[in-house]
């Protein structure tokens, strides 16, 4: 009878642990990039309900922010949609639902509810500058990037009460004085949330304070010089006639030096203390007592200093190699009278070091080992490269005698592909879009000596086609429609070379590239004084909406455009 139980009860049960689905997708869904969705690996059918919620957003964020518990049960909804996740549906289902609002989404199955979550669904967006005086927000809609005007913006603390309301004007943007923990974004339904993460409140003033060595040895002197600025409303200004004492330590904290100090009109001080001759090696540290404002700390090392008594060489049969080579290290270890340090312990480590390497594999260990001096204090290297390698091979050796003393030596040679040398014309391209432009490649021996062949060309890791080389030019029409940036390879042989095209709505002068935006300012100025006049051009392949920012210690300007 037991057993008969054990089974109807396992078989009841059996549907339940095989379930598995649940509401998936960020609780905040900003559209259009953003979707709903559900996960579900089983084969069970499943019903989404999306609840529209009736309440106030800004009362359940304030509840939210006391720690007081928003009971789903509690809502006021009304039904918007439903949806049937199939059985024979696997993985994330997407829910096409898109319609901006607050919403209760309950996933049920035939055993009962399995998930519920609140979800944000919306069109709404802002960009906030804060400095020390007031706080610039920019409304804009995620679908199209405009602004949006006439939301209302709600300043909120950590304790959930509303320090300032606003609207925003025609351009989407509005200037509060608060500075609020959250910031609470609506319009005709539609929200946007954000919490503030900001840094500590900086001390009112700083010190800048240096040593004129990080390490020193027992007899030398020690120079320093400190400059204290304070911050008023977001201007830095020197701190004048300030009693400022420095305290010196050793590493046993006794007090070595202590002398008080007063700022000069441009907040700076300074002075020397000479250590002893048999000052203890340790970290030294400083202490700077800026009366009535604060305490800082700062330190030096003190080392004794005892100069090798040997040194490594290292010597290659050349300079330059190809691919595939054998470059033969010969290492030597000798004391300054050039006698050998016969069986020494030597360790090296060979790195290949790649032409380009901030867009490709970046530096690697090819090689290691651990060896000890022949009679005549040498120990032979040999390392082949590897073929189709172009770049540099380095290695780094660390000796160490029967003393226990240890010295280091580093050597690297230039390595290429192939006899090849691959030359763009220019190191980048700019280029407008669907445009045609021809790109000039030169490609010769190591020698300089013209080459003839053909060579591949890949775009972005494809290949964009080959060509013939003659008397050493090659030649490359391309039509790029697309605002980016491309990564055009030439390979000759075994030896490539990368160069990047940028495809932006093309112009010359000073300019920062931001995506598929070109900013200038004037060419002919570096520096700018109060009262001057900067202007600006923006160029867009396309219409688009862009907000155009200055910003220092405080938003100096702010504009739509």
């Amino acid at each position: 009878m037991l057993k008969k139980l054990t089974i109807v009860f396992f078989l009841i049960l059996w549907p339940f642990l095989g379930l598995s689905a649940f509401i998936t997708g960020p609780t905040v869904i900003k559209l259009p990039h953003d979707s709903l969705g559900v996960y579900k690996d089983d084969e069970e059918r499943y019903l989404l309900f999306i609840y529209k919620v009736k309440n106030s957003y800004l009362e359940i964020l304030r509840k939210s922010l006391r720690n007081e518990t928003v009971y789903y049960r509690d809502l006021d909804t009304e039904l918007a949609a439903s949806y049937v996740v199939g059985e024979d549906e696997q993985g994330r289902v997407d829910i096409p639902f898109m319609v901006p609002g607050l919403y209760l989404c309950v996933l049920k199955s035939r055993y009962g509810v399995e998930d519920t979550v609140l979800v944000t669904i919306t069109n709404l967006d802002f960009m906030v500058f804060i400095d020390e005086r007031k706080i610039h927000l920019f409304a804009f809609n995620t679908r199209d990037g405009m602004p949006v005007k006439r939301a209302k913006v709600y300043l909120i603390d950590s304790e959930g009460n509303v320090l300032e309301k606003a609207v925003t004007d025609d351009n989407g943007m509005v200037v509060m004085n608060e500075i609020p923990d959250n910031i609470l974004l609506e319009k005709d339904g539609t929200y946007a949330y954000t919490r503030l993460w900001r840094r500590v409140s900086e001390k009112p003033s700083k010190l800048f304070f240096i040593t004129d060595r990080p390490v020193y040895r027992p007899g030398h002197t020690v120079h320093f010089r400190g400059t204290i600025i304070k911050k008023e409303g977001g201007i830095f200004t020197p701190l004048k006639r300030r009693k400022v004492s420095v305290t010196i330590r050793d590493p046993n904290f006794n007090e070595l030096f202590l002398e008080n100090f007063e700022t000069n009109d441009f907040g700076g001080f300074w002075g020397d203390y000479r250590l002893s001759d048999t000052a203890p090696v340790g970290i030294y540290r400083i202490e700077i007592d800026m009366k009535g404002i604060g305490k800082y700390k700062h330190s030096f090392l003190v080392e004794e200093y005892r100069k090798p008594e040997y040194k490594i060489t290292i010597e290659t049969d050349k300079d330059e190699y190809i691919s595939g080579d054998v470059i033969r290290y010969l290492i030597n270890v000798s004391y300054f009278n050039r006698q050998p340090v016969v069986n020494a312990e030597v360790a090296y480590y060979v790195y290949s070091n790649p032409e380009g390497f901030w867009y490709d594999e970046g530096s690697k260990m090819v090689y290691y080992g651990v060896g000890y001096t022949d009679s005549n204090g040498n120990i032979e290297v040999p390392v082949r490269i590897r073929e189709g390698f172009d770049g540099w091979y380095s290695i780094n050796v660390i000796a160490v005698d029967t003393s226990q003393r240890q010295v280091e030596e580093t050597k690297r040679v230039r390595v290429h592909a192939d006899d090849v040398s691959i030359n763009f014309d220019k190191s980048f391209y700019d280029i407008p879009p669907g445009v045609p432009s021809a790109i000039h490649v030169t490609i010769t021996d190591l020698k300089g000596r013209p080459l003839n062949g053909t060579a591949t060309v890949f775009l972005n890791d494809t290949i964009y086609g080959k060509y013939q080389v003659k008397d050493g030019d090659l030649f490359v029409d391309v039509t790029l429609e697309e605002v980016d940036m491309y990564r055009l390879k030439v390979v000759f042989g075994k030896a490539k070379k990368t160069a990047f095209i940028y495809v932006w709505s093309g112009a010359l002068g000073e300019k920062w590239h931001v995506r598929n935006l070109m900013i200038f300012r004037d060419k002919d100025k570096v520096k700018y004084y109060v009262g001057d006049e900067m202007i600006i051009t923006v160029i867009s392949p396309r219409k688009m909406p862009a907000l155009l920012t200055i910003l220092g210690v405080e938003t100096y300007y702010l504009k739509f455009v």
